[in-house]
């Protein structure tokens, strides 16, 4: 069968559109390991490491962080959410689950010190009933880490699409 016109030359369009938008999901929905996702596994696995034997010794020190870099869509959310859902010892945070090893929310644009302990304490399931200082927030936000015996907090930086 052949279709002519402009209605034949579109319909053949949407389904070459469809096809490749097909395979483009399929490719999205895979993750390659890279020398940077490596480095990456390797700094999140000495952290959690650190963390675990200071907890267990009882023993706080200050706390160590590891900040990911790089230009916009170069991968960063994405490496950082395939580690935190295939690591072997790590748990996510999920309703009324403890502990919650890793706690991850995404901090809105643009954004204040106190906008983003409120973000936190949502995400952690906790009411904010009055309006509180941004001390009191991060007070409570710590406060409920703890309670869920949190390991590490990924703060994910929201693209500010106006600047």
């Amino acid at each position: 069968m052949t279709v002519t016109g402009k209605l034949g030359n579109s319909l053949m369009g949407q389904d070459k559109n469809s096809q490749v938008v097909k395979v483009t999901v399929k490719l999205r929905a895979k993750f390659l390991r890279h020398r940077s996702y490596q480095k990456l596994e390797e700094a999140i696995g000495l952290l959690e490491a650190t963390r675990r034997a200071e907890i267990e010794s009882g023993v706080t020190q200050e706390t160590y962080g590891v900040a990911v870099v790089g230009n916009p869509g170069s991968g960063k959310s994405t490496a950082l959410s395939h580690l935190f859902r295939t690591h072997p010892t790590l748990s996510l945070l999920q309703s009324d689950v403890v502990p919650a090893d890793v706690v991850s929310f995404l901090v809105p644009s643009p954004s204040t010190l106190k906008m983003v302990g409120i973000s936190c304490l949502l995400g952690l399931g906790y009411p904010l009933k009055r309006d509180r200082t941004a001390g009191i927030i991060w007070g409570l936000v710590q406060h409920n880490l703890q309670k869920r015996q949190t390991l590490l907090l990924h703060l994910d930086e929201a693209q500010d699409t106006n600047t």
